[in-house]
């Protein structure tokens, strides 16, 4: 079973590897338009966002599951809407 930070890193990797402007990773990710986190900050803001929403997750779900249904344990409407932006964030940057 993967882990949350696993998943985090398998997404965003780390503010470090992309920084890398140079490096073959970036200019592949360049090549095929996946958002590119910039700075730090960024890297901060989708990992706290990424690991509430895998908070959200039942027990036994995988990432897929969890995709078709992003709004699974989620109440209020702020939060329904957090969770669908980042499932849709996660889906178009594979």
């Amino acid at each position: 079973m993967t882990s949350s930070k696993d998943e985090i890193k398998q997404y965003f990797g780390t503010a470090d590897d992309l920084f890398n402007n140079g490096s073959e990773e970036y200019q592949q990710k360049m090549s095929i338009n996946i958002p590119v986190i910039k700075t730090y900050r960024e890297e901060a803001f989708l990992t706290a966002a990424f690991s509430w929403w895998i908070s959200k997750r039942p027990v036994g779900w995988s990432r897929d599951d969890h995709l078709l249904n992003p709004t699974i344990n989620c109440i209020t409407i702020a939060e329904k809407k957090l969770a669908i932006a980042i499932s849709d964030y996660l889906q178009h940057t594979k």
